[in-house]
């Protein structure tokens, strides 16, 4: 009665560079993006406990990973978000000293 499995179907390769990535078109993209989220990404961040530096370190980090898969996120604001936010409460930012203030 219990029937095999179908196998498993490949995954695909990795997709090839979206070909803006390549030009201007993507940076500009990205700069509008910078410009209209960094703020609020800050601000996000001491909502959540961080002080001003570590916020804008954080925020910084972010958008630079943001950056590098540019062309890879779908919905790149809740991503930076996320990804800033567990690096505030898992404590992978780059200094040891940057951990949520607890005043």
């Amino acid at each position: 009665m219990n029937e095999p499995l179908p196998p498993e179907r490949p995954r695909p390769p990795s997709a090839p560079r979206h070909p803006a990535a390549d030009t201007g078109a993507a940076d500009a993209h990205f700069s509008a993006f910078y410009r209209a989220t960094v703020g609020d990404l800050v601000a996000f961040l001491l909502n959540h406990g961080a002080t001003l530096a570590v916020a804008a370190d954080l925020a910084q980090d972010t958008m630079i990973k943001a950056y590098q898969r540019w062309n890879e996120l779908t919905h790149p604001r809740a991503w930076v978000h996320a990804v800033a936010s567990r690096a505030l409460w898992s404590g992978t930012s780059p200094s040891p000293a940057r951990s949520p203030s607890t005043t």
